[in-house]
């Protein structure tokens, strides 16, 4: 069952196949996008720049190009369906015109769609992109900023990634521990914190690790990005268990579209065994642990490039790196706990200002 409609009626829709990957190699279909929109797509995407790399040199994983992809298709609201069968094999088809859809197979699902992007892109030449960007920024908490309106309230990508890495900690570059990533062909991004490439990994590069993952269960996953009214493309995923059932997620990103359906199913093959609900700590960036000691200790706070000093004695929960105080005056007994801070220790936290507040 498909995530969308490419049109109502399947008469009046003309489908145009991209060249197959036997035909056209995909460092030629990346040659060609550069020549389609020169010094945009996909050399420079997100805040990033790759310079004068080759298409060679993109060829590897295609994640980045992947998410050039997504917000080209987006800055032109054209929707598309994707659909990953468990072995990887994928089949992409884009609405570029009224009743034209471009579509294409491959085996690597990144390549597919990148093959059926550009397809449409090289036969659409005159619709230039009138959009936003899809992602602008990367908030504190991981919640993109968006040029389509409110986030839904939802739990936030770096909530959902931590859960996942708690439930399948193999997938994971460093296990479960609070800075890892997904694999994807044994590749973690390995970025979780507001920075640049942060908009990339989480927000796009974990659909790619989703479709892996599913895979290595016999799931297979679809992913939609469905245009409204007014535009904005909101981007819906969902994976299907071998037994028929299905599980399903939605976000203005389709990086956490993904990871939310693939949390849902995995829930749903436990026969909802097991729980989604993240821990208080993982709405934050930072790993967040709990310290003990029977002195009062002075260390250094780092907000926003700005630094300040906070005490404290007894037990309480803190940033890990704001424990590596440039002073020498680290108590001698000052120890790490082996546990999670309590939804209290965390609140304190935050009144006392040693924990930024949450995203409401």
């Amino acid at each position: 069952m498909p995530l969308i409609m490419i049109a109502d009626d399947s008469s009046t829709v003309q489908y145009f196949a991209a060249p197959p990957a036997e035909d056209t190699p995909i460092v030629e279909v990346l040659r060609a996008w550069q020549r389609i929109e020169p010094g945009r797509y996909p050399l420079r995407f997100g805040g990033l720049t790759w310079g004068n790399r080759t298409a060679e040199t993109h060829s590897k994983h295609l994640t980045f190009e992947f998410a050039a992809a997504v917000e080209a298709l987006q800055q032109r609201s054209w929707p598309f369906e994707l659909t990953v069968d468990f072995s990887g094999r994928t089949v992409v088809q884009v609405a570029y015109a009224p009743g034209r859809v471009a579509t294409a197979t491959d085996n690597d699902p990144m390549a597919a769609f990148i093959r059926a992007a550009v397809f449409a892109l090289s036969v659409q030449l005159r619709q230039e992109p009138t959009g936003h960007p899809l992602v602008l920024a990367v908030t504190f908490t991981g919640l993109p900023a968006t040029g389509g309106g409110d986030q839904p309230r939802a739990t936030s990508p770096v909530e959902d990634v931590r859960v996942w890495g708690r439930l399948e900690p193999h997938r994971f570059d460093k296990g479960a521990t609070h800075y890892s990533s997904p694999l994807y062909r044994g590749l973690g991004g390995n970025v979780l914190a507001p920075a640049m490439r942060a908009m990339v990994v989480l927000q796009y590069v974990t659909a790619a690790a989703v479709f892996e993952s599913a895979g290595l269960h016999g799931w297979t996953t679809q992913l939609a990005g469905v245009v409204s009214d007014n535009g904005q493309t909101i981007y819906r995923a969902q994976v299907n268990l071998p037994d028929g059932r299905a599980a399903q997620g939605s976000y203005a990103t389709p990086g956490p579209a993904a990871v939310k359906a693939y949390l849902a199913g995995l829930r749903l093959a436990s026969d909802n065994q097991i729980s989604l609900t993240p821990h208080p700590k993982d709405r934050f960036s930072y790993n967040v642990v709990v310290a003990n000691t029977s002195k009062t200790y002075r260390y250094r706070v780092v907000t926003g490039g700005a630094v300040h000093y906070a005490d404290a004695t007894g037990t309480f929960a803190v940033f890990e790196r704001d424990l590596e105080s440039d002073m020498n005056t680290v108590p001698h007994d000052l120890a790490i706990l082996d546990r999670f801070p309590t939804p209290e220790e965390i609140a304190l936290a935050v009144a006392s200002g040693r924990l930024p507040a949450p995203w409401p």
